[in-house]
């Protein structure tokens, strides 16, 4: 078996599914390419980044177009003539130089818009968000969105949804769809947890990802405000500009921009509570948060918006509908937090990571094999 994954990203080293493209790869026999997004071939691609050494079962890959899909869009022959067969071309002469069998590959697409130039056949689409509601993706205001999505499950021979929020607007009945939430890498789980609850004299508040503009500024600003004694410390890249005004006028909000995966764990270790502090918005009502399981590998109790959360993890984090009660369930998960709750949360975390889901998706398309 072989996947060709399909990127939306420049290059696999940025790409924000990186590590559940390793933890597939290093299940298959036949391993899997990794194709970044295609670019026009007159076009240049700077500092691109080598493949780690931990990722050689992953093979990285350049596609081109003879116009950039910018233009493309504009008109389904332009698309045609300009993108897809060029790009079919290309499969076609690297399936046949690497000796990479027809019947035993599968094409794994992210997004509805690669359903229109990329191949259909033998193909696992995977849903991550509410495509229709980021206002950062093209595609989702054309007037074709849904029936383009439509065409994704319904073609593809396994869909896969982050969350069942995801799951259940799509009205998916099909016995191919499942529910196929995030992960993290086994890496991050903490081995040496304590067997009681740390007094500490000050509490350190954490978030981790990016602080873009689906995170809100209004409850980090309430926290900092309501809760001037404790730490907030921030990890991730901040492109909010309203989060950054709040993060420059509070000197309790300490900002640590990006920071490598490998060194997550000693950030986390350090964390008295997790928060996913997201938008009240329809976008964020269908995210499952990557970050409640980085959380939980260390045991930390969740404060989160009203994102998709698993309902195994209902009664370890609280879900909050607004910006007061996100600042009362702080103290409430602080306050209420156990030994028992710990050990709950990391043993969640030890059976979602990357490598169950990589087994989980494998035995779906050995049934096409």
């Amino acid at each position: 078996m072989h996947i060709f994954f399909f990127s939306t990203s420049e290059d696999f080293s940025s790409y924000h599914r990186k590590r559940e493209v390793e933890a597939i790869s290093e299940k298959l026999d036949g391993g899997c390419t990794f194709f970044n997004r295609p670019r026009f071939f007159l076009s240049s691609r700077n500092n691109k980044n080598v493949l780690a050494k931990s990722s050689s079962k992953v093979t990285e890959q350049e596609l081109y177009t003879l116009l950039p899909l910018s233009i493309a869009f504009k008109h389904s022959l332009l698309l045609f003539l300009f993108v897809k067969l060029p790009i079919l071309c290309q499969l076609t002469l690297y399936r046949m130089k690497n000796d990479i069998s027809q019947s035993s590959l599968f094409h794994w697409i992210y997004k509805p818009d690669q359903f229109l130039y990329l191949p259909t056949d033998n193909l696992v689409y995977l849903q991550y968000d509410n495509y229709k509601d980021d206002k950062g993706y093209f595609y989702g205001r054309n007037d074709r969105f849904d029936e383009t999505v439509e065409q994704c499950i319904n073609t593809s021979l396994v869909s896969l949804f982050t969350s069942n929020r995801l799951l259940q607007q799509e009205n998916v009945k099909r016995s191919h769809s499942f529910y196929y939430p995030n992960a993290i890498s086994r890496s991050l789980i903490n081995q040496n947890v304590p067997n009681n609850i740390v007094v500490k004299d000050s509490v350190t508040i954490g978030f981790i990802g990016q602080i873009d503009n689906s995170f809100s500024s209004e409850i980090l600003e309430s926290i900092a405000t309501q809760y001037p004694q404790y730490q907030i410390v921030l990890v991730g890249p901040v492109s909010n500009a309203k989060a950054q005004e709040v993060i420059d006028s509070h000197s309790n909000i300490i900002e640590k921009g990006y920071v490598p995966y490998e060194e997550l764990s000693e950030l986390i270790s350090t964390f008295d509570i997790g928060i996913c502090p997201y938008s009240f918005d329809t976008f964020n009502t269908y995210r499952n948060p990557l970050k409640v399981y980085e959380f939980f590998s260390y045991g930390l109790p969740v404060v989160c918006t009203n994102c998709d959360v698993d309902e195994n993890t209902k009664g370890y984090l609280s879900v909050t509908s607004s910006v007061d009660e996100f600042i009362q369930k702080i103290s409430y998960e602080l306050t209420t937090n156990t030994v028992a709750k710990k050990h709950f949360r990391i043993n969640f975390a030890k059976n979602n990571c990357w490598d169950n889901r990589a087994d989980f998706v494998i035995q779906k398309l050995k049934a096409f094999t």
